[in-house]
């Protein structure tokens, strides 16, 4: 697996409202509306007083209190409290299926195998928005026949690339007591 860190610039902005999610057994948090992610540790702006300020949420991910969540401005570090229902806009980042294909055929190189031929992705799609995946198949030569990359666009502008061949299991608590 390899993240890339944000290289994108916004190719446009979402508007959405914070909601209180309650999550039952006195667990509740703060997510945006639209599409139910989490807002911590995203970066975002609210509207407050007809003025969007742009930061990044802090707070503890499962409030019980409002007053743990804020946004701490980026600039003159103001510390904005949230409350359900206020307005936020997101930037929202988007791939191209050429920049789709560079980018998981560049990781297939990386990871030691050789293409044959081009990818094929496995959704019909143009462009890809955050926050969304797309899977390219390539033909690979033996011993697999093919590797599939997933490329996850993050929220955040963030790229997660994962091919399927690679190996995340753990090692046994036999192995581990070895150590």
């Amino acid at each position: 697996m390899k993240i890339i860190p944000c290289f994108l610039q916004p190719s446009a902005y979402r508007i959405s409202t914070i909601e209180m999610a309650d999550y039952g057994d006195f667990v509740s948090g703060l997510r945006i509306r639209e599409t139910r992610e989490s807002i911590f540790h995203k970066d975002f702006a609210v509207l407050l007083n007809g003025v969007w300020h742009e930061g990044r949420c802090y707070g503890v991910p499962e409030a019980l209190e409002l007053n743990d969540c804020y946004l701490m401005t980026n600039g003159d570090s103001q510390r904005i409290p949230l409350q359900d229902g206020m307005p936020i806009r997101f930037p929202r980042y988007t791939l191209s299926r050429a920049q789709i294909f560079q980018l998981a055929e560049a990781y297939l190189q990386e990871l030691g195998f050789q293409a044959r031929g081009k990818g094929r992705l496995l959704q019909p799609l143009q462009q890809l928005h955050s926050p969304d995946l797309a899977e390219v198949r390539f033909s690979v030569a033996p011993p697999r026949s093919s590797v599939t990359v997933t490329v996850r666009l993050e929220s955040t502008g963030d790229i997660a690339l994962l091919a399927d061949s690679e190996d995340f299991s753990l090692p046994s608590m036999k192995d581990w007591n070895e150590w």
